[in-house]
C-alpha cells in the first residue's frame, strides 16, 4: 500500500446520541462514521500477510482488501468485496459481534484498540445504500429450486448466497413482516427496521421471493414443499424464537416477562402504544431487573429506560463489558450493573483477607466487617455469656451481632453462652476485628499464595484481584486452549493444564505449599470434594463455589464454611438495589446480606434529614421485636451504640432484621 499507515493507538469513536437524549428516544444510537473518520480509521490497517482478521470472521469477508478500497475512496467497491461473502453488509456492520470475531484476531489489538472493522463494514454498506442506483446483477438461473424456513439472519444469508449461485430461492417466515429476529428482537435504537428492509429488497432484487404469513409445518408440510413444490431442498432456520425459562418460583407472575415476548412485543407489535391491541405493562416510574447477561439483556433493560422505567438493574456477565463499569452505565443510562462472577469474586478476595473467618461481609465503605467466626474447642468464649465477653473486650469496638446454631439463626443477648460448634457474627472495624481474632489465637498470617482450579469467569477476576494485592497465584485448568487465554491474560499467574480435581496432580504440584485453596470448576459436586480433601490436608484458608443452595445443609455437616454461592450473591445484590431505592423518608439502603441461608439479613443505610426520630437516644426508642442496630458511622467514626446514642443526619448505619425483609429505616420502629 502506498498510503501511509496510521499508527495511532486508538480507533475512532462513534459518533452518537447524547445518552440523556437518546434514552428517551428509539432512534439510532450509532450515527456512523463521517468520510473523514472512516478515511483515518481505515488507515490504521497493517495489511497484514496471514490476514488473522479473515480467519476470525464467520463468513471470512476479505477485510484487508475492502479496506484498502476505502482508502483508494472507492466505497462501491468496497462494498463488492464484501457483498461477495455476505448477504448483509448492512445488518452485519451495526450488531455483529466484531469485538469477539474479526477485530478479537486483529493484530492492531495486541497494543491498542483494533482497527474498528464493524464500524468501516457498516460505513460502507450505509454509502452504497445511500448512492447506489443500480440493481444487483441476476445471476443466470440454474434450474434449481430452494426453500428456505425462515427469514431470520440464517434464512436471508442461505437465501443470498444461493441466489449468487442462480437458485431459484423461495423463502418462508411466520409472521408477518421478513428479517426475524433482526424485526422482532433487535430494537429500532440499534438496528434500524428500514435498514433490515433495504437488505431483504436487495435480496428480491436479486430473485429471491419471500412469503410471509406462512408457517411451515402447519401452514405447508416440508413433504409438500417438496413433493407438490418441486423444491429439491430445504434448509431450516426457525431461529430461537422461544424463551428457556429457569424453572423458579414466581416466574408466571404478573410482570415477569421473557425477553423474547418483551421485545417482540414491543419491537414488531407496539405494545408501547396504548392503543396497542396486546399492550404491555406501564413501566413509567417503574423499577425493572433484568436478569441475562448479553446482547438481548442489554436491549432489555435500554427499552425498558426508554419506555419509562425510574430504576434499571442489569446483569451482566461478558467480559467485554466489565472492563469499564461506571463508562457503561453512564453511556447507556442504566442505573445500576451487575455481575455475578465479580461479585462473587470479591467476595471471595474478602475472605481470604481474614482467613480465620467463615464469612466476611463489608460495610461503611470497608471501614467496618462483619465476620463470622466458628467457635471451636478451647476458645475462650466457650460457655461464657456474651456480656462478660463483651466487657473483656470493651476497650474494642465490636459488638457480637448474631448466632448460627443448628441452621438457626438467633439475634443474642447478653444471656446467650456460646458453644462448641456455633457460628459467631462479629462487628467492628478490622482493626478491632483483627485484635479480637488474635485474642482467640486466630489472628492468622495473610495470604500470599493462592491455589485455583478451573478457569472461569469468576477465577479470572479473582486471580486478577489477588494479583494486584501481591499474592503468587497457580491456576489449573482443564481445557488447553483455554489454558492459553488465560496465560495471555494473566502472565504474572502460573497456568497449569490439567485436571484440577485430580489428587495426584494437586500433589505434584506441591498445593499444600500454598495459604489458601479455592475451587472454581464448573461442577459443584467436585468443588466441594475438592475443598474437602484440601481442607484435610491442613491448608489455613479453602473455599469453593457451589450454586445448589440445597447443598448447604450436606456443607455444614460436612464442615466447610467457606461455600460462596453465586446466585445467592446475585440476589442479594437485586434486592438491595430493588429494596434501596431512596423512598421518602430519605433512608437509602446501600448494603445488604444474608445470613447464612435464613431469613436474617445485615442492612446499611444512610440517614438524611427527614429521616424519622433523629436526635433521640436509642433507649427513648420503641425498636420493634427482631430488629437490631449494630453499628454506625458517625462523622466518619465507627460507633457502637449505646443506649445513650443519638442518629444524626449522614450517619451511616447497619441494621440486622430477623424474620421480615427490610425496605427502610423507618421499618425498624414501632411508631413512623
Amino acid at each position: 500500500m502506498a498510503a501511509k499507515i496510521n499508527m495511532r493507538l486508538d480507533k475512532n469513536e462513534m459518533p452518537s446520541q447524547d445518552p440523556n437524549v437518546r434514552n428517551k428516544n428509539f432512534l439510532e444510537v450509532a450515527l456512523g462514521y463521517t468520510e473523514e473518520q472512516a478515511l483515518d480509521e481505515a488507515a490504521r490497517c497493517l495489511h497484514c500477510k496471514n490476514h488473522p482478521c479473515v480467519d476470525g470472521c464467520p463468513v471470512n469477508v476479505r477485510i484487508p482488501e475492502f479496506i484498502a478500497k476505502i482508502v483508494e475512496r472507492d466505497y462501491e467497491g468496497a462494498y463488492q468485496v464484501i457483498h461477495q461473502t455476505s448477504s448483509l453488509p448492512a445488518v452485519c456492520g451495526r450488531v455483529c459481534p466484531q469485538e469477539s470475531q474479526c477485530e478479537m484476531h486483529c493484530v492492531r489489538g495486541k497494543k491498542g484498540d483494533p482497527v474498528g472493522i464493524g464500524r468501516l463494514e457498516r460505513f460502507v454498506a450505509d454509502w452504497h445504500n445511500a448512492h447506489s442506483t443500480e440493481a444487483p446483477e441476476k445471476p443466470q438461473p440454474n434450474g434449481h429450486k430452494v426453500a428456505v424456513v425462515g427469514s431470520g439472519p440464517a434464512g436471508l444469508t442461505c437465501a443470498g448466497d444461493l441466489a449468487k449461485k442462480g437458485y431459484e430461492v423461495t423463502v418462508f417466515e411466520a409472521l408477518h413482516l421478513a428479517g426475524g429476529v433482526l424485526v422482532y428482537g433487535i430494537p429500532e435504537f440499534r438496528l434500524p427496521k428500514s435498514i433490515v428492509q433495504k437488505e431483504v429488497d436487495g435480496l428480491k432484487a436479486m430473485g429471491v421471493k419471500v412469503e410471509t404469513n406462512t408457517v411451515v409445518g402447519r401452514t405447508i408440510t416440508i413433504d409438500e414443499l417438496m413433493e407438490e413444490n418441486g423444491f429439491e431442498a430445504v434448509f431450516v432456520g426457525s431461529g430461537a424464537g422461544l424463551p428457556m425459562f429457569m424453572h423458579i418460583p414466581g416466574e408466571n407472575l404478573k410482570g415477569v416477562y421473557s425477553a423474547n415476548e418483551f421485545l417482540t412485543r414491543i419491537n414488531l407489535m407496539k405494545a408501547y402504544r396504548p392503543d396497542s391491541d396486546t399492550p404491555i405493562m406501564d413501566l413509567k416510574g417503574k423499577k425493572v431487573a433484568v436478569v441475562g447477561g448479553g446482547n438481548v439483556a442489554m436491549d432489555a433493560v435500554r427499552t425498558a429506560k426508554r419506555l419509562g422505567a425510574k430504576f434499571t438493574i442489569a446483569r451482566i456477565r461478558d467480559l467485554a463489558y466489565t472492563d469499564d463499569l461506571p463508562a457503561l452505565q453512564k453511556d447507556l443510562n442504566i442505573d445500576a450493573v451487575i455481575n455475578p462472577e465479580y461479585a462473587t469474586a470479591l467476595e471471595i478476595s474478602r475472605l481470604l483477607r481474614f482467613p480465620a473467618a467463615a464469612n466476611v461481609d463489608t460495610f461503611f465503605r470497608g471501614k467496618v466487617e462483619m465476620l463470622g467466626i466458628r467457635v471451636q474447642e478451647g476458645d475462650p468464649m466457650v460457655g461464657i455469656p456474651l456480656s462478660d465477653l463483651f466487657r473483656r473486650a470493651s476497650s474494642l469496638s465490636i459488638l457480637f451481632s448474631a448466632a448460627e446454631r443448628k441452621g438457626e439463626v438467633i439475634i443474642p443477648n447478653g444471656d446467650f453462652v456460646p458453644r462448641v460448634g456455633d457460628k459467631l457474627y462479629v462487628t467492628g472495624s478490622p482493626k478491632d476485628l483483627s485484635s479480637y481474632l488474635r485474642t482467640l489465637g486466630r489472628d492468622l498470617p495473610g495470604i500470599h499464595s493462592a491455589f485455583l482450579i478451573g478457569g472461569s469467569r469468576i477465577a479470572h477476576y479473582l486471580s486478577k484481584m489477588l494479583l494486584s494485592m501481591g499474592v503468587r497465584v497457580t491456576l489449573v485448568e482443564s481445557n488447553e486452549a483455554h489454558c492459553r487465554r488465560l496465560s495471555e491474560s494473566l502472565p504474572e499467574a502460573l497456568i497449569l493444564h490439567g485436571d484440577g480435581t485430580d489428587q495426584e496432580l494437586l500433589l505434584s504440584e506441591h498445593f499444600t505449599n500454598n495459604d489458601a485453596f479455592i475451587a472454581l470448576t464448573g461442577r459443584d459436586e467436585d468443588n466441594l470434594i475438592s475443598a474437602l480433601y484440601a481442607q484435610q490436608q491442613g491448608l489455613r484458608k479453602v473455599v469453593a463455589k457451589c450454586n445448589r443452595i440445597n447443598y448447604s445443609s450436606v456443607v455444614q455437616a460436612a464442615g466447610l464454611d467457606c461455600v460462596v454461592a453465586p446466585k445467592l450473591i446475585t440476589v442479594a445484590r437485586i434486592l438491595r438495589l430493588v429494596r434501596g431505592f431512596e423512598d421518602k423518608s430519605g433512608s437509602v439502603m446501600t448494603a445488604l446480606y444474608r445470613i447464612s441461608d435464613t431469613d436474617v439479613e445485615a442492612a446499611e443505610f444512610i440517614l438524611h434529614e427527614n429521616t424519622p426520630h433523629l436526635g433521640i437516644p436509642l433507649k427513648d426508642l420503641e425498636i420493634r421485636k427482631g430488629f437490631l442496630i449494630v453499628a454506625l458511622l458517625h462523622e466518619n467514626q465507627v460507633v457502637v451504640p449505646s443506649g445513650g446514642t443519638v442518629l444524626s443526619p449522614g450517619d451511616r448505619v447497619i441494621v440486622i432484621s430477623h424474620g421480615q425483609g427490610i425496605q427502610t429505616f423507618r421499618d425498624i420502629f414501632l411508631k413512623p
